[in-house]
């Protein structure tokens, strides 16, 4: 695959400053903005800023599933929030019951999470309609 272009002091919005987690698809490359509450979209083959997504506070891991970008909320926001890559909107914001964290990873109809539970670490799929966890 062809290397990345380097990314220059005028492609980079001052929004990403803490950029963590960048993941690549539907022709760009996503990044959670911890600290502007947001996601940044960048052009794939030219590393251009594309626009930033507000999601809430604490944007983490994101994931790429079909027709949807993923993102994971830790600490108090204890989000889901999915992105629709054609109008850059969030479409659904589902509550977790505990603190999450990491990358989610998308199979079939669902959208498998880490989290903290009383009982230790857990990992659970979320269905990507519903939002139920289970």
């Amino acid at each position: 695959p062809a290397a990345l272009p380097r990314p220059h002091s005028h492609t980079k919005p001052p929004s990403a400053t803490g950029a963590q987690n960048p993941v690549a698809g539907f022709g760009s490359v996503w990044s959670a903005a911890h600290p502007a509450g947001g996601v940044l979209r960048l052009d794939l083959r030219t590393g251009a800023h594309i626009t930033k997504i507000p999601t809430g506070m604490s944007p983490g891991g994101i994931g790429i599933g079909p027709g949807r970008v993923w993102v994971m909320h830790y600490r108090d926001t204890k989000l889901m929030v999915s992105i629709d890559p054609a109008t850059n909107k969030v479409v659904n914001t589902f509550p977790i019951p505990n603190e999450g964290c990491c990358q989610p990873a998308i199979l079939g109809s669902n959208v498998w999470i880490g989290m903290s539970d009383p009982n230790g670490p857990a990992v659970a799929p979320m269905n990507m309609a519903t939002g139920n966890i289970g």
